[in-house]
């Protein structure tokens, strides 16, 4: 019911819009562009206000559009002066525009620059902050973070506001592990966490949290989307990108980018070379028990192990005239992850008070490799965003992964011994067509197809110890071949208007989802198939002294992955077993959002509000299998809601220092469907970044976070302090920096689980190796020249620039 509804609410507003008037049915036109200075990229929402002159009364007011387009309709015969404006950026001003009846007026592209820094007394130089919020994002720029120079787009995260980053590297956004890694706007075939780890932080330009998106983005990840958006060259001539980094302990990396534009042709190829040891202590207590008899067991050890990892890419973009641009590229990456744990344990009996020692050890190894190849073409209709676009990308993984458990006794025999590994295949193919028009019934139209397939084939292989002949024999039971299958078709709309300074985009994507999970030797097959709708609303409201409210819903899904379906049972240890679940269902998210911004001065204000309801919630739950194994598996366990507010903001006190505080405090429930208890915490989170510029070339950064414990549907996790600095200097005109990095500053970062149920009890805690220092190094050579039509602004502040003045004229702006 609530479905229909909101689509019927979308059919009238698409009803409203289209009744208003359309371009030169009355008076005349200003239409233009706005689009940000350094990038190149649209501003979407900008504040556009029209005024009649002489007199300079406002006329009429608007906030401009995904492409960061404008539009006034229905303007009487005469002179008008234009304002942008934005919030961090200075304004723009067209300052006389001659409008004629029936005749449009384009005033092309406008740039907007970031806003000078005003301190008492000083005059100096703005600088886009690290971290800056859009309409519907926050946007981390990774150069500007110190100790992100050294390591991955997980360093770049560990101060944001919505994102967490664990002792172990594990990251969530805000409280949840489900969501989207999209790189350049396109989906990746790792798991979230894993796909951040592989990519250098000295490759990327942007980070973008987008934690309520549009129906133009694909619904999957319930938390919403993390965008890498890597560096690209936009001037003509070559440049080259260089960055090293080492540290004790088996750590060390590199990575270079080379790129080369000319005429209509611009390519790039880079490469990478990274590795990171992580070092810890482990203890774990576990006690399993029935009527009759209780197991205690007691463990104390050590983990060492971390990723290895290689990786090419390489791209070709033609210029193929004023209208179309085509581009290929793609990226392959070879990985090798795992670790050693070394535990001393000891096991409890009652009745009896009998106990029993020994050592169990045990390793996993996680290594394949993958590949990604993109295909796209735009074309443009006009010069105002009018365009279509088709794309293509196939991608695949061949990956092994492989367990050790063993146990020996005081004089070091075996007791116990499985060897486990798990080899598979996955591909998947993604189609694209998007279509752009900004001249659609008064507002903006965004539309499109886009759908994937891709298939997973997977053995199980174990091997058991056979203590009379010392020699490990093949399980032909546990070993078995199985696949999967996943096709998703989906279809959505958004459509943006403005009116005067209230902005509203609703959206709607319908998907049609089929799946099969199959064992191979036998007739076992789970099949689903379903029709899902998800709609969106985004509206935006924008204030005198560049002052911003948004608000926004969206509906999200999270598709179980391969490993939560594996129907097959996976021994961790010799008392720990695994297996997926291949009926289970999606879990959706319907997420509300509402925030505020406010600048002042050098410094800005940001809060917002979120409320989030999961249906259908999957979750990996323990019980007990027998006496003394525990049952790993997953399952839809109900639902949970939060309820929370963010805080952030920046403060520049002084013109050499910076501070970054945010804060999250979230009431979360969780309703669990087969018990009447439930899970209760009240989450927050608080970390600040205190930046000194010591000189111009000299950056030093004290970075500290704190998570709170959270619960969980059998226990609870968390929470866990961390401390980083680092030192940054620069050399040769900035073409050359050297950083340096200390993690886990005050100690170790420490971090505690806690799970319970009918017949078991089981805790762990794990610390963190103590500062832990990397020195990284970067170079930076470019020999070319700025376009023409990346200049921004050229001939905005002149007098009588309307027509086709703006931002250089002559052919499409891309």
């Amino acid at each position: 019911m609530k479905r229909r509804v909101f689509a019927a609410v979308i059919l009238c507003l698409a009803g409203v819009g289209a009744a208003q008037p359309g371009p030169g049915q009355r008076g005349g036109t200003i239409i233009g562009r706005v689009f940000e200075v350094e990038q190149g990229t649209a501003v979407e929402y900008a504040n556009v206000v029209l005024f009649s002159l002489p007199e300079s009364v406002q006329v009429n007011g608007a906030v401009t559009d995904k492409s960061g387009g404008f539009r006034f309709d229905g303007l009487k015969p005469g002179r008008y002066r234009v304002e942008m404006s934005f919030i961090g950026y200075g304004s723009r001003t067209v300052k006389e525009v001659e409008v004629r009846a029936g005749e449009p007026c384009d005033l092309g592209r406008i740039g907007l620059e970031l806003k000078p820094i005003a301190v008492p007394g000083v005059e100096a130089v703005g600088e886009k902050p690290a971290i800056r919020y859009e309409v519907d994002k926050k946007v981390v720029d990774v150069t500007k973070q110190p100790n992100a120079s050294s390591g991955t787009a997980v360093d770049a995260l560990r101060n944001v506001p919505s994102v967490k980053v664990d002792v172990q590297d594990n990251v969530t956004v805000r409280g949840s592990s489900n969501f989207k890694v999209l790189i350049d706007g396109k989906a990746t075939q790792e798991e979230p966490s894993d796909a951040l780890k592989q990519i250098p932080s000295a490759t990327i330009q942007n980070i973008e949290i987008i934690t309520n998106p549009s129906a133009r983005y694909e619904p999957d990840g319930t938390a919403g989307i993390i965008n890498v958006v890597l560096k690209k060259q936009k001037g003509r001539g070559t440049s080259a990108l260089v960055n090293a980094n080492a540290g004790p302990g088996d750590r060390y990396g590199g990575d270079a980018l080379l790129g080369y534009k000319q005429g209509i042709v611009s390519l790039y190829a880079g490469g990478n070379l990274n590795r990171y040891v992580f070092n810890g202590d482990a203890n774990a207590e576990r006690r399993t028990y029935d009527a009759l008899d209780t197991v205690a067991t007691i463990s104390v050890g050590s983990t060492h192990g971390g990723p290895f990892t290689g990786g090419l890419r390489a791209g070709l973009e033609l210029q193929d005239g004023p209208m179309d641009k085509s581009s290929v590229s793609g990226r392959f990456r070879l990985f090798k992850t795992g670790g050693i744990d070394t535990n001393s344990v000891t096991e409890h009996y009652q009745p009896g008070d009998s106990c029993r020692h020994y050592t169990a050890d045990g390793g996993w190894t996680w290594a394949g490799r993958t590949y990604f190849m993109l295909a796209d073409h735009e074309h443009l209709f006009d010069t105002t965003g009018h365009k279509l676009v088709a794309s293509a990308s196939l991608g695949g993984r061949s990956a092994i992964s492989t367990g050790r458990s063993e146990e020996l006794d005081s004089i070091g025999d075996t007791t116990y011994g499985r060897l486990t590994d798990n080899d598979g295949l996955w591909h998947r193919l993604d189609a694209e067509v998007q279509y752009t028009r900004p001249r659609f019934g008064g507002g903006s139209l965004d539309a499109g197809y886009d759908g994937w397939w891709e298939r997973t084939d997977a053995r199980t292989n174990t091997d058991l110890y056979d203590r009379v002949t010392h020699r490990y024999v093949h399980d032909t039971i546990s070993s078995r071949p199985y696949y999967g299958t996943e096709c998703v078709h989906g279809a959505y709309a958004t459509w943006s208007w403005s009116l005067k300074r209230l902005g509203v985009q609703p959206g709607l994507r319908v998907e049609y989802d089929s799946r099969l999970v199959k064992l191979t030797d036998t007739d076992s097959a789970y099949p689903m198939k379903r029709w899902d709708c998800f709609p969106g609303l985004h509206l935006s409201y924008s204030l005198p002294a560049n002052q911003q409210v948004t608000t926004g819903y969206s509906r999200r899904i999270d598709r179980p992955t391969a490993w939560d379906l594996t129907p097959l049972a996976t021994w961790y240890d010799a008392h720990t077993i695994g297996r997926g679940n291949p009926s289970l269902r999606p879990q959706y998210t319907d997420a509300y959002e509402g925030s505020y911004q406010l600048p002042f001065g050098a410094s800005s204000l940001n809060a917002g509000v979120y409320y989030r309801v999961t249906h259908d919630l999957f979750e990996w739950v323990t019980a007990t299998s027998d006496s003394t194994a525990l049952l790993q598996t997953v399952r839809n366990v109900g639902s949970d809601r939060s309820l929370g507010v963010e805080l952030s903001g920046t403060l520049s006190p002084l013109k050499w220092l910076t501070l970054s505080p945010s804060a999250n405090l979230s009431d979360y429930w969780l309703l669990l469907e087969d018990q009447d208890s439930t899970g209760h915490s009240l989450a927050w989170s608080a970390s600040l970044d205190l930046d000194v510029h010591l000189e111009s070339a000299t950056q030093f950064r004290l970075s500290g976070n704190y998570y709170a414990p959270t619960a969980t549907s059998q226990g609870r996790q968390g929470g866990w302090f961390d401390t980083n600095i680092a030192l940054k200097q620069s050399f040769l005109k900035r073409a050359l920096s050297v950083t340096l990095r200390v993690s886990n500053l005050l100690g170790r970062g420490i971090w505690r689980s806690v799970s319970e149920g009918p017949g078991f009890y089981t805790a762990s805690t794990w610390r963190a190796e103590p500062r832990v220092i990397t020195l990284a190094a970067s170079y930076n050579l470019n020999s070319f020249k700025l376009e023409p039509k990346m200049r921004a602004g050229e001939g905005i502040e002149s007098e009588g620039a309307g027509g086709a003045g703006g931002g250089g004229g002559g052919g499409p702006q891309r």
